[in-house]
């Protein structure tokens, strides 16, 4: 549970950082408001991606590099599905447009991933 924590606390704080810099050349100051709004979306799904994830690892005895290509994966596809979700844009996921959009979400998945990872490796035995 700790552990869990921990992570998820990590992983947050690198998606908003990640949002936030993503946003800043498009929305200037306006891009921590965006990182603020963000935030509570991005600690629910880190909190509940590091649980499964954790237990994954604990449970199937993962190599570290198959834990970390896991969990990057894991972080890219769950990005892009919050993105596809709260934009109600499955419609649009499939044309250009669309696939740039989800899949920057899905970059911002994966950098929260690979912060949960980096404390993961750091604080547990891997």
């Amino acid at each position: 549970m700790k552990n869990a924590l921990g992570a998820t606390f990590s992983a947050t704080v690198a998606g908003v950082v990640a949002m936030i810099i993503a946003s800043l050349p498009a929305y200037g100051g306006l891009a921590f408001m965006i990182g603020l709004v963000a935030l509570p979306i991005i600690a629910i799904c880190c909190l509940v991606l590091s649980f499964v994830l954790l237990f994954l690892r604990s449970k199937f005895n993962f190599a570290p590099t198959t834990f970390f290509f896991v969990s990057i994966l894991s972080g890219f596809v769950a990005g892009a599905i919050v993105s596809i979700t709260m934009t109600s844009g499955f419609k649009a996921a499939f044309t250009y447009y669309g696939l740039v959009f989800h899949g920057s979400y899905g970059i911002v998945g994966a950098i929260c991933a690979f912060g949960g990872w980096v404390y993961a490796r750091n604080r547990t035995v891997m």
